[in-house]
């Protein structure tokens, strides 16, 4: 049962502007790359599509313009973490195409955030005002205006505890361009995929017809007997929203380096645990680029599948495995537990602000405990 309590956010929202250098870390990932992430300028204005029915949740609206980009406004709506546990971090939320909705819908995002609200997180979910990417546009290069926002966020709504962020296919890709070419890694303690990353390589998503490279590679990406939706689409996906906005007659080449997985693109992320969760009956071409993102990092990672579709937060599974994964990564390897659970916790902080916590995993019905989970959650 979600204990949920009217709360006012302790931070009082007025205007003013921030330019943000590279904040994320290292810039670019090869080649010519702006010397700003952008100008994060919190507006006056309220959120246009209205608040939330979350309690204590507020909603801001920010303009991000520069990075040889054009402006682009951003509704944030911050759900504040229970005030009956110790506050375990932010989670930064962002669904698919081109993010122009909330995730906190009545389609299962608002049970996501009251779970993690719940359990301890304070939860931003963003709202793109017309979409991250444009027509005409290099993807790559857009990408920074996630990286700059991600930086706002951290800079001025995180607290304390784990840094995390979860995104949906085109949602995920945005987390995956921030930490291959803007060094976000360096603000990141865990990411949660969801549904792809379909971006990991723009020219295998859009170019039709498929390459042979990409035709004998994609079949074997899946393993054998876990998708029950058949074989994973390997053809390109043209009815993908990017694909037919992409810059007119690129090549294989020029494509490939608009994407995740771009030639100098950053794969090792010391600092961050990248997570990955596919939905056994999503058969779209996200699934195998997901996975093709995944075997190329070469630092701490993990991959599951769950009993969902695209769209993960959608189903009670998929949101399960959400916030599992994401109680795994900041708290060290725990038992994966199956849809259905409760953690009894016993949290504290000590004096540098870094949250103890161990306790039970628990199965609601029969009360057994099935689970142990402990450890600590901030960086020392």
């Amino acid at each position: 049962m979600l204990i949920t309590t009217t709360v006012t956010l302790r931070r009082l929202w007025f205007l003013w502007i921030v330019v943000l250098a590279a904040a994320c870390g290292k810039s670019g990932g090869g080649g010519e790359t702006p010397s700003l992430l952008g100008t994060v300028t919190a507006l006056s204005s309220a959120c246009s599509a209205g608040g939330s029915t979350l309690p204590g949740t507020t909603c801001l609206r920010l303009r991000i313009e520069g990075a040889g980009n054009a402006s682009i406004e951003v509704d944030l709506r911050i759900t504040p973490p229970d005030p009956a546990v110790p506050e375990l971090g932010t989670v930064v939320l962002g669904t698919g195409g081109g993010g122009e909705s909330f995730l906190s819908s009545p389609s299962g995002g608002d049970l996501l955030v009251e779970s993690l609200s719940a359990l301890g997180f304070r939860v931003v979910d963003r709202r793109w005002a017309t979409g991250w990417f444009k027509t005409g546009v290099d993807p790559r290069r857009q990408s920074t205006r996630y990286a700059a926002l991600l930086t706002w966020i951290h800079d001025n709504v995180h607290e304390t505890g784990a840094f995390c962020a979860s995104g949906n296919s085109g949602g995920a890709s945005e987390i995956s361009y921030a930490l291959t070419t803007w060094g976000c890694g360096d603000i990141l303690d865990v990411v949660v995929l969801t549904g792809g990353p379909p971006m990991a390589r723009v020219d295998y998503l859009c170019d039709d017809p498929a390459t042979p490279e990409w035709m004998g590679m994609c079949g074997a990406l899946v393993p054998p007997g876990v998708m029950i939706c058949g074989v994973p689409l390997c053809t390109p996906s043209p009815s993908n929203p990017l694909c037919p906005i992409l810059p007119a007659n690129a090549t294989r080449e020029e494509l490939e380096d608009m994407s995740i997985l771009h030639r100098e693109a950053q794969l090792d992320f010391p600092d961050t645990i990248v997570n990955f969760v596919q939905g056994v009956s999503d058969c779209s071409s996200s699934v195998p680029l997901g996975i093709l993102l995944f075997n190329s990092v070469t630092s701490q990672k993990t991959m599951q599948f769950a009993d969902s579709g695209h769209v993960l937060h959608h189903s009670p599974a998929g949101r399960a495995a959400i916030v599992q994964t994401l109680m795994d990564g900041i708290t060290g390897p725990t038992l994966i537990a199956s849809p259905g659970i409760r953690y009894d916790l016993n949290m504290e902080s000590d004096e540098r602000g870094v949250v103890l916590l161990w306790g039970d995993v628990v199965e609601p019905e029969s009360g057994a405990v099935v689970g142990k989970i402990a450890g600590t959650i901030g960086r020392e």
